[in-house]
């Protein structure tokens, strides 16, 4: 079988398709990929629920300022053409769309670039200097803020002229920024027990087993034995469909060996 992790997963359609021609198992993580048929499993974070919590997050930071859901919000996308993104900014707005009192502008940082993200960031705080928070869709992104927030004269958290910083990821650039304050969540992307379900799910389906209706999620870490913990196995247009809930980290857990940012540090 192979094991995919599409960074572009449009373009990637062809080749999947021939391993499809050839018989070959697919196990694709992260991003599904929903234009070549049937995939033999798909392991993600559930990219929609991940914006989903990033407006939680958003509303309870608000929320701990004001005492209301009310601010002016910066979403700094990714690629546009990536679903990651796309589904990062729907689950977002689903949430978001029911709080008129909160004012969200979205711009994209084509390509995933954080020079562009940096630039957004600089030129929007520079015109609005009030803006009370920034969602950026991935730590590869928000990497690039906190010179900028440094550059402009705003502090971290705990100081009066702090702007609310909230990503997605937990990756090796991004949890050194929440130690210094410069971020105040991110949702885990679970990159390492995506990884090892799809990987032991594809070689059973290599076996000739099939995936029931509920599979047993492994411990954190790098750890390959499974818990007692069970996720739903669903179908969707793309084919069988796993999703692992990722966790929140702030300066409380930010420490924890098992989140894989500490891993690979």
């Amino acid at each position: 079988g192979v094991l995919l992790g599409a960074v572009d997963s449009r373009g990637i359609v062809s080749a999947v398709k021939e391993l499809q021609d050839a018989g070959i198992p697919i196990g694709v993580i992260i991003r599904n990929i929903p234009n070549a048929g049937k995939i033999d499993v798909t392991v993600d974070p559930n990219i929609f629920g991940i914006g989903q919590q990033a407006a939680v997050n958003t509303l309870n930071l608000l929320f701990s300022k004001y005492g209301a859901y009310e601010g002016a919000v910066l979403e700094i996308e990714g690629a546009l053409t990536d679903n990651f993104s796309v589904d990062s900014h729907n689950g977002f707005m689903d949430i978001m769309e029911k709080f008129p009192s909160v004012t969200i502008v979205s711009k994209e940082a084509t390509d995933w670039s954080f020079e562009k993200a940096a630039n957004i960031a600089e030129d929007w705080l520079t015109v609005n200097p009030d803006t009370d928070l920034i969602y950026s869709h991935s730590d590869w992104l928000t990497q690039a803020l906190p010179p900028v927030l440094k550059r402009l004269g705003y502090g971290p958290a705990g100081e009066e002229n702090h702007v609310f910083v909230i990503s997605s990821g937990a990756m090796p650039f991004g949890l050194p920024h929440i130690r210094t304050g410069y971020i105040d969540m991110i949702t885990e992307i679970p990159t390492l027990k995506v990884s090892k379900l799809a990987a032991y799910w594809l070689l059973q389906i290599a076996q000739g087993n099939e995936i029931p209706d509920e599979v047993n999620l492994f411990e954190p870490g790098l750890s390959v034995k499974m818990i007692n913990t069970k996720v739903k196995v669903g179908e969707k247009s793309w084919g069988t469909h796993i999703s692992v809930p990722p966790a929140v980290v702030t300066q409380k857990n930010v420490d924890d060996p098992n989140l894989w940012g500490n891993i690979y540090d």
